[in-house]
């Protein structure tokens, strides 16, 4: 993660945020950045404040939007889009699908 967005100074938008892992690690490789996390899922969204108010550095760092990435209203100047998927969530057949379309 520190690789792919070096030099980038925010905000950074995590697509699918889930309940925060990704957005821990985009926190850590851009200390600096604000960032987006955006989940539609109320379950995995209650998950992810949770995670975003465990400290302070989160919380003041982290905005959670409750809708879909088409849906959010993003700033008007993004440093970048994130967006990782759970292979285990989506099950084998998309892995399959994404590989031959990739």
């Amino acid at each position: 993660m520190s690789e792919a967005l070096r030099g980038v100074s925010g905000p950074i938008v995590d697509v699918g945020a889930g309940g925060g892992h990704g957005t821990r690690l985009i926190a850590q490789a851009v200390p600096e950045a604000e960032i987006v996390a955006v989940e539609p899922s109320a379950t995995l969204r209650s998950v992810l404040l949770v995670r975003v108010n465990e400290t302070t550095e989160l919380r003041d760092r982290v905005t959670v939007l409750p809708e879909g990435l088409l849906e959010a209203r993003l700033p008007p100047r993004l440093g970048a889009v994130v967006a990782m998927l759970d292979w285990q969530v989506a099950g084998p057949a998309y892995g399959q699908a994404m590989a031959t379309t990739c």
